[in-house]
């Protein structure tokens, strides 16, 4: 087994965005057979009772591209420094092409920035930080001047 230490990286920042609607597992009873009990053993087991659900129309990449939009802003990143845009989801916009070319062209990034997505939903964003970040993969950093690379992450999730 190989070890490898990284110097002089960071994650500059993160920004994450949720839909506003919330629906209740206890109403949603259909998917439980109509059982309030296994809504609420759920509930227990899984430690949540509801769930965020984006209006009609609004598509993952519209979720990034708001959270995105944020982190640019809040950090004051130039978009041209940007080498590359990882797509974590489980639900993408379609199967083709890839949410993350949608996410570029929607956040005006350079034609030159990478632009892919990893379907794995909840696991996928620590296997893009731990594989892409800490493997020396570029994913998502925008140079700076002084020739350190920064991490920048916006993330959302179907």
């Amino acid at each position: 087994m190989s070890k490898n230490i990284f110097r002089h990286v960071k994650i500059s920042g993160i920004s994450t965005v949720v839909p506003k609607n919330e629906i209740r597992l206890e109403d949603e009873l259909q998917f439980f057979g109509g059982d309030i009990k296994k809504a609420q053993r759920v509930t227990k087991m899984a430690g949540i009772d509801r769930r965020r659900v984006a209006d009609e129309g609004v598509l993952p990449s519209d979720l990034c591209q708001h959270a995105a939009e944020k982190l640019f802003a809040g950090l004051e990143l130039d978009r041209s420094t940007i080498d590359a845009l990882v797509f974590v989801s489980q639900s993408p916009d379609y199967v083709m092409p890839a949410t993350a070319c949608i996410l570029q062209d929607k956040l005006k990034l350079p034609k030159t920035c990478a632009a892919f997505d990893v379907n794995q939903g909840c696991t996928g964003y620590v296997r893009v930080v731990d594989r892409f970040l800490f493997g020396g993969i570029p994913c998502l950093f925008p140079r700076s001047s002084a020739g350190r690379r920064r991490f920048s992450a916006p993330y959302g999730s179907g």
